[in-house]
């Protein structure tokens, strides 16, 4: 299986290396990559000199360095996963669609090196699992669920599957930073090996978000999903202890009898009961008492960005798509935000990148 895949540039990039990772099937999978600029140049991507490599269960593999300056702007990726006789093919770092800017896919063809494609889109594609190269920006990643990973978005214009870009890559692209999705649908606070063998301790980031929450809410589950939040920031900072951890407040999980055109039509979804506790725990700083989470408004307690807490802040996005802080139903002063009542649509998401983006220009 072959994929062009587009990325982006925020500045001009000498020396990419390429990383991918086998995080779900035990089999093994070859690797074979390239990096493409818009003119056509072609370089291939080595691994330790040789033209492909072997990437076992739960391990990474990581190219040389390529020998090709890549300017500002977009460029493309040429991947090639291989597998043996009734093997199968590990899932992606992340769920993003591929987008009509030129990618494609290929079933069968070995194009990472040379060869013709045929620009198609609108199919999971296998990519890196991360592009690095040595930069003198701050590099941002957010690692959560079907949010984050642009499901009811269509910047590039995708009409298959609405996903398409994301709060996240808007506002990535407003702040002009490096940036890493890792997101997946149904993603929640996950410690497994498989999963954070995708994170593969989260290379070259400096600043994370966490976007995770809402596919952890659950109302007979004491004090929500607090415990495993801290399970999982604890782990985060376990692989990468230099990484600044960032959470999100969860936005609104609603049905609706009009479309989301109106307050009255929502009705909360059973699991939103535990939004406002969640959100506000988070707004107090998540407190933490003894290594365990503690009650909001506790005292004696350490909060975000305290020695001791994993976490350096909180970036609030709900209040950009609730009617009003925790009412747990989209405002629809700038029209309906979601066309299924969890997932934000094109305005969602742009007011959703809004907050997201001057939290990148204050760190960057």
């Amino acid at each position: 299986m072959s994929f062009r895949t587009r990325h982006t540039a925020p500045q001009q990039i000498t020396g990419a290396r390429l990383g991918y990772a086998n995080a779900a099937v035990s089999n093994d999978m070859t690797v074979t990559a390239g990096i493409e600029l818009l003119d056509g140049t072609l370089k291939p991507a080595l691994f330790g000199g040789l033209t492909n490599a072997t990437i076992q269960y739960q391990k990474h593999v990581r190219s040389d360095a390529v020998d090709l300056t890549i300017p500002a702007g977009d460029f493309y990726v040429r991947t090639t996963m291989q597998v043996p006789s009734g093997g199968q093919f590990a899932g992606p770092a992340h769920e993003v669609l591929s987008q009509p800017r030129g990618e494609a896919f290929a079933a069968g063809v070995n194009f990472a090196h040379g060869g013709t494609v045929t620009p198609s889109y609108g199919t999971y594609p296998i990519l890196p699992l991360e592009i690095v190269a040595p930069t003198t920006q701050v590099s941002f990643g957010v690692v959560g669920d079907s949010i984050a990973m642009a499901t009811g978005d269509h910047l590039w214009g995708a009409s298959i599957g609405a996903m398409s870009g994301g709060f996240f890559e808007r506002a990535a692209m407003t702040a002009n930073v490096p940036s890493r999705l890792y997101g997946r649908g149904g993603e929640g606070f996950n410690v497994s090996d498989d999963v954070f063998t995708r994170y593969n301790g989260f290379p070259g980031l400096v600043h994370l978000l966490c976007e995770i929450g809402t596919n952890e809410m659950n109302a007979s589950v004491p004090g929500g999903p607090r415990v495993n939040a801290l399970a999982f920031w604890n782990k985060v900072k376990a692989v990468n202890r230099g990484i600044r951890l960032w959470q999100s407040t969860t936005t609104p999980y609603t049905s609706t009898t009009d479309g989301w055109t109106t307050l009255a039509g929502q009705t909360l979804d059973p699991r939103s009961v535990v939004h406002p506790a969640w959100n506000n725990w988070l707004r107090d700083g998540a407190p933490i008492s003894g290594g365990t989470p503690a009650s909001t408004g506790s005292s004696g307690s350490i909060r975000v960005g305290q020695a001791g807490h994993p976490l350096e802040g909180i970036v609030e996005i709900a209040d950009n798509l609730e009617s009003a802080r925790n009412s747990g139903k989209f405002r629809v002063d700038q029209g309906p935000l979601t066309d299924d009542g969890i997932h934000p649509n094109d305005q969602g998401h742009i007011l959703m990148a809004q907050p997201v983006a001057a939290w990148m220009a204050s760190l960057k």
